[in-house]
């Protein structure tokens, strides 16, 4: 039987990991250019790091779902998600539907 610690996994895992990163730093350059156009590849690589990790906390992790997170940050403000002026984020995040793209779509 083969058994794979989690030190194995992410190192199978990190390649892939910063393939994704790097395409998402060309996205937001792409689809928000006025937005990025006062950061360097490494701020928005740091800024794509922390869209995930608050994606991550409603347990957002496909790529899809993270590219649309991402989308939302850059439209609304990098903490979106707990801004009070964005009530109806809160709502569909925290009190939506358990299921990802369903609480995505709301």
């Amino acid at each position: 039987m083969l058994i794979l610690r989690s030190k194995q996994i992410e190192a199978i895992a990190a390649p892939m990991r910063r393939e994704f990163e790097s395409e998402m730093v060309c996205h937001v350059k792409t689809a928000f250019p006025e937005q990025c156009e006062s950061m360097d590849d490494d701020a928005l690589l740091e800024v794509v790091r922390y869209g995930m990790g608050r994606a991550r906390r409603y347990s957002l992790t496909s790529d899809g779902q993270i590219k649309r997170w991402l989308g939302l940050m850059f439209t609304f403000g990098r903490e979106f998600d707990t801004d009070p002026t964005c009530r109806w984020t809160q709502n569909a995040l925290q009190r939506g539907s358990h299921v990802p793209n369903k609480k995505m779509n709301q």
